[in-house]
C-alpha cells in the first residue's frame, strides 16, 4: 500500500513524500506527536531502509506538511 503523499517544488519535481510510517523508500518523511513530551517530530529517511537518518524536534502547536513546505 502506498501512503505516501507527494509535495511538489521545483518546476512540479516531487522531493519529500509524506507517510503515514517508513516503508524503505528515499526520501520518506514522518510527521509525529508525542503526546507525553509534547513535541512534534519530523523524521526523514533518506536512505532505503526503514529507520529515519534525520530528526527534527519542533516546539509547536500542530504541523502539517503544509507548516513548512510551500506550493
Amino acid at each position: 500500500m502506498n501512503n505516501a503523499r507527494h509535495n511538489d517544488a521545483n518546476n512540479g519535481k516531487n522531493f519529500i513524500h509524506f507517510v503515514v510510517e517508513f516503508n524503505g523508500v528515499p526520501d520518506e518523511t514522518v510527521i509525529s506527536y508525542n503526546n507525553r513530551h509534547h513535541f512534534h517530530y519530523i523524521s526523514i529517511n533518506a536512505g532505503d531502509d526503514l529507520k529515519p537518518d534525520f530528526v527534527i524536534k519542533v516546539a509547536a502547536n500542530i504541523v502539517t506538511e503544509h507548516d513548512f513546505i510551500y506550493k
